[in-house]
């Protein structure tokens, strides 16, 4: 299990390697394959085509997006386990600036493109189909070829090739402090600088990118979405 054992409470972050994330899927999309390809240098889905083709993995079919935060960095945060009442403005302006506070740098998006059926990347993709929080590994090797970026747009100078190992769920410890830390019911209409509200289940993520050349037209419009499940009240929390 990779929850931190009492002898260790004093930092909560020790048992996390820095290349190890908490993800939740955002969405997953029928990959559009373009008639001709740009240079892989210059597209993010070519990269990963270029990159996949090298070790023999078949073509994809699907597109995840995934919002992840260094799993190190999220467990050292003091007040991940804070509750907020809703309706409490001290709770809420507590919130809202821990929010604001947070350190970009230790989240990433990050956009993998998948083949469902492959044997090599069928359990993988069936775990991802989940609509909850996920232990992965943004590695520089051994995963399967996947871009990550400070936001969606994706763009070439910000973003880095990054091979993702699949852990397995979050911990029910990792997930409610996640849900709880990531929550914004206590302001229903929410917007803190460049996080905005998503659903009820779904991580801070920056705006979703209007649709110009390059990814987001090789991706089909409308995003396969989640029936997301009954969230339990007594604490209003997000979690798969």
């Amino acid at each position: 299990m990779n929850t931190p054992n009492a002898a260790n409470t004093a930092d909560p972050g020790y048992i996390y390697g820095p290349d190890d994330y908490f993800a939740f899927v955002e969405s997953i999309d029928p990959l559009i394959r373009p008639k001709a390809h740009a240079t892989p240098s210059a597209d993010a889905i070519d990269l990963i085509l270029s990159e996949r083709a090298g070790r023999n993995l078949p073509p994809p079919a699907r597109a995840i997006w995934l919002d992840c935060v260094q799993s190190q960095y999220f467990m050292r945060l003091s007040w991940k386990d804070e509750l907020c009442e809703i309706g409490n403005l001290e709770d809420s302006t507590r919130r809202r600036e821990n929010l604001q506070a947070l350190d970009r740098q230790y989240f990433r998006a990050a956009f993998l493109l998948t083949d469902p059926k492959g044997p090599a990347e069928l359990g993988t993709f069936h775990e991802l189909d989940r609509a909850t929080w996920h232990r992965i590994v943004l590695s520089t090797h051994q995963g399967l070829p996947t871009i990550v970026a400070p936001d969606f747009d994706l763009e070439p100078a910000a973003r880095e090739l990054r091979h993702l190992r699949y852990l397995g769920l979050c911990s029910e410890l990792e997930r409610k402090s996640l849900a709880n830390a990531f929550s914004l019911d206590f302001l229903p209409t929410a917007q803190l600088k460049h996080i905005e509200r998503g659903n009820p289940n779904s991580p801070p993520r920056t705006p979703t990118p209007t649709p110009r050349a390059g990814v987001e037209k090789k991706i089909e419009v409308e995003k396969v979405r989640y029936q997301e499940p009954r969230v339990p009240q007594y604490a209003k929390m997000r979690g798969g």
